[in-house]
């Protein structure tokens, strides 16, 4: 009897007891152990397995909300290297593109419209970005305030220019009414674009791409906003 007892109930209790140390990422891979009898153990094994399902689904769903922007829906800067390390796996004769976008004079539409518009104006750009970035496979990121980066592949740099200045003309042909911006008095933006080739993806190779597409940033910025520039060698800081 001590023996039917053991085999029957201690032991498979102890089973399930040991299992149930995991932590829910080791758990949410493996099956509890007891699923297929039909007696309580069974029972309590079966319910174990489901709160670790909800947990753990939970936990992705929390995971994916640390990594978007409230507002706008976008990913954020958390994401940037996963998706560019998932684009160069995917397209590894490519060349990636990282495209850093500014609204051109978005404090003067905040003062001139309020935030509340500032805001619908936010998240009726960021929606084009996205589209535009899913047109070309990539991805769109808010990285904060009026700016935004876009990682897309392209078969060379010329083509990412290309990707880009498309960009720059769809925004202004949403014709967003922006009285204090360009001179085609609505929302445009401008853009700054770097391309690696870099085999090997790593948060350095993202930081370089942000610094200079950056650069190219400040660079269009300086020649009269709503328009491209590319990262060259003569827009670095002179100590580079």
């Amino acid at each position: 009897m001590l023996m039917f007892l053991s085999f029957s109930i201690s032991t498979p209790l102890k089973a399930l007891s040991e299992h149930m140390k995991g932590s829910i990422s080791e758990l949410e891979h493996q099956s509890s152990p007891g699923l297929r009898r039909q007696d309580e153990i069974g029972e309590l094994s079966r319910q174990f397995s489901k709160l670790i399902d909800n947990v753990a689904r939970q936990n992705r769903e929390l995971d994916d909300l640390s990594r978007r922007d409230p507002l706008t829906g976008l990913l954020n800067r958390r994401s940037l290297t996963e998706k560019l390390q998932l684009l160069r796996k995917e397209h590894p004769e490519k060349m990636l593109c990282g495209l850093y976008i500014d609204i051109d004079h978005f404090k003067a539409y905040n003062d001139t419209y309020g935030h509340i518009y500032g805001d619908n104006a936010l998240v009726l750009v960021s929606g084009e970005l996205d589209a535009f970035a899913r047109e070309k496979s990539g991805f769109a990121f808010r990285l904060g305030g009026e700016e935004f980066m876009l990682v897309l592949t392209a078969d060379n740099e010329d083509q990412g220019f290309n990707h880009a200045q498309d960009l720059c003309e769809r925004v202004e042909e949403m014709g967003i009414p922006h009285s204090g911006g360009t001179d085609s008095k609505c929302i445009t933006v401008s853009i700054g674009l770097a391309c690696t080739k870099e085999e090997k993806i790593v948060e350095e190779v993202t930081q370089n791409v942000l610094v200079r597409a950056d650069k190219a940033l400040y660079s269009a910025k300086e020649l009269g906003r709503n328009l491209v520039q590319m990262y060259s060698t003569k827009y670095q800081d002179p100590a580079n």
